[in-house]
């Protein structure tokens, strides 16, 4: 199999011979204890026992050899799980927890990163890594600025005209342009 093979399916060569880190997909930043487990598993068992955290929310097993990578790609399906994407491909999207975990989240950032993911995920025919990133607010926690494309959560304010519903609190003339 070619480096370039084993790049597109989530392998990327280490500087130790024959030696690679295998990128799983974790959409969201969100994986289960036993997914964990499983990825804790397969880097004992065919890497160096350590994984890597990566900056944009997902996980990679290193020291991984190249015979082993139909063993890892199948036992990361087994367990609910796939490889990333490498090179000149669009990337994983990142997400806040949005409006479903967060008090200050306006939107659905899951819902979004879900449908980037599943229309665009793993497309070749970008010039280079393509990421993208959701954030749920303008504390803009997945950094959408730093990505080819991000979308940050919004509120429109709207004028309630019933006498009385204005509390003078300022907080539309704060949001207002």
């Amino acid at each position: 199999m070619d480096e370039s093979t084993l790049k597109g399916g989530g392998f990327i060569k280490l500087r130790q011979p024959n030696r690679w880190a295998v990128r799983v997909k974790v959409l969201l930043g969100e994986i289960t204890a036993d997914q964990l487990q499983a990825v804790a598993d397969l880097s004992r068992r065919f890497g160096d026992g350590e994984v890597h955290l990566t900056v944009r929310q997902g996980i990679e097993v290193r020291g991984v050899r190249v015979e082993d990578f139909e063993a890892i790609k199948s036992a990361l399906e087994t367990a609910g799980l796939g490889t990333g994407s490498c090179g000149a491909r669009v990337r994983v999207p990142v997400a806040c927890p949005g409006s479903a975990v967060c008090k200050r989240g306006l939107n659905d950032t899951g819902e979004l990163a879900r449908e980037i993911d599943r229309r665009l995920y793993g497309r070749d025919d970008v010039p280079h890594k393509f990421k993208s990133a959701v954030s749920g607010c303008s504390a803009s926690c997945a950094k959408p600025q730093a990505n080819d494309v991000g979308f940050l959560g919004v509120l429109e304010p709207v004028f309630d005209e019933v006498e009385g519903a204005c509390i003078a609190c300022g907080l539309c003339e704060a949001a207002c342009p």
